[in-house]
């Protein structure tokens, strides 16, 4: 197998993991999205472990760890070190998947290259260890250098084991801004029902990121037929801003609200979110406020976060503004100079005359002091 010494700068406890392995007889290796964020000289997120001993062994050569054996079945132990956890996972070979998400059962292997070859892309199937340096045998490094995604060996069977490689694959694309290898895209665009297999809080996920990538209008542009296998008939947005709500309401701007509510429930997105999304979509076709009435009004009737929300997508030069507004300016019954109890009416009256009173204010045709409120209900015979 061919190996190349390369320097990679682990964290202290995942090293302190593999060193522990390897003084115990086994091999282990730094694997996965650390090795390939590593070769691209970006930072690294979590930094996971393979190793040639399985899970008992791991567990009794880690006895004075804090450990989390509940992917045990699947090969996989945390390890706790350094403050950090760590997953350990044993090299496997995965079985069937009927579910086309998780494998019906794997065998464990003594082999780190049968490892990598269940991996979903070749950027994703190198190993590192400070004793064999790089392991990578379905030529990672290369796509790395290309800029490429691609399968792991057959992209069809790739993706029919685990559908969410699909969604991942979109998510790489529009983070690294790298080009999908023409086979892969094909495969990735003739299984992509199979991504209704998979849980919506799993695709909401990866969509989430894949919005918020610098290529992602590319991506879009170009497998927009496989996110309308899960989303429905969509709109390719007019931009995207990094805000999940609101570029999933320019998702739909071209759809009616209740487009965007079945897409909004498939993903199983949270209440907030929903809110704010179907705000924004709501209100695309209207011109946004921009004088400072206009932005009191808009506080009053939709409240600090969701105007926030429209600005951001709309005018998000405004948004100072509208922060000086929230701040210094009436838009609401708390900022109001009176109080219901102020005005000696009861029940509906009371608050009538309290929005008679913060229309007045917002639009300037009274001082918001108690002395003018209250003059100014009696002049509009409000008392």
């Amino acid at each position: 197998m061919k190996t190349e010494k390369l320097l990679i700068a682990l964290p202290e406890g995942c090293r302190e993991i593999m060193e522990r392995i390897r003084l115990a007889g086994g091999e282990s290796y730094a694997v996965g999205g650390a090795v390939r964020d590593a070769l691209l000289g970006r930072p690294a997120g979590d930094f996971d472990v393979t190793t040639s001993f399985v899970p008992e062994e791991i567990m009794a050569l880690f006895q004075d760890k804090k450990l989390i054996p509940t992917g045990k079945n699947f090969g996989t132990v945390g390890v706790e070190a350094e403050g950090d956890i760590f997953e350990v996972t044993t090299f496997r070979k995965d079985g069937n998947y009927s579910d086309f998400r998780r494998p019906d059962q794997v065998t464990f292997s003594k082999d780190i290259k049968e490892d990598l070859a269940r991996r979903d892309f070749t950027v994703n199937a190198m190993a590192w260890s400070e004793e064999t340096g790089l392991i990578d045998p379905f030529g990672g490094r290369k796509d790395l250098e290309n800029h490429v995604l691609r399968a792991v060996g057959d992209p069809e069977k790739r993706f029919s084991e685990d559908a969410l490689r699909i969604m991942r694959l979109l998510r790489f694309a529009s983070q690294l801004g790298f080009v999908i290898d023409p086979g892969t895209g094909e495969a990735a665009r003739s299984t992509k029902e199979l991504l209704n297999a998979v849980s919506g809080e799993r695709l909401s996920v990866e969509l989430e990121k894949l919005l918020k990538g610098p290529s992602a209008m590319k991506v879009i542009g170009e497998y927009k037929e496989v996110l309308e296998s899960f989303l429905g008939e969509s709109t390719l947005p007019r931009k995207l801003t990094g805000a999940y709500h609101t570029d999933l309401a320019f998702l739909f701007e071209k759809q009616d609200e209740k487009a965007l509510k079945a897409a909004l429930e498939r993903l199983k997105v949270s209440k907030k979110t929903r809110e704010l999304a179907l705000f924004v979509h709501e209100n695309l076709a209207y011109p946004v406020p921009t004088d400072r009435i206009g932005l009191r009004l808009l506080l009053k009737a939709a409240g600090e976060e969701k105007a926030g929300a429209l600005l951001s997508a709309l005018a998000p030069e405004k948004l100072s503004e509208l922060e000086d507004v929230i701040q210094n300016d009436v838009w609401s019954y708390k900022s109001l100079a009176v109080r219901g109890n102020d005005l000696g009416t009861e029940g509906e009256k009371t608050g009538e005359a309290l929005d008679y009173l913060l229309d007045a204010c917002i639009c300037e045709r009274v001082k918001n002091d108690r002395e003018s409120l209250i003059a100014y209900l009696k002049k509009g015979k409000r008392l």
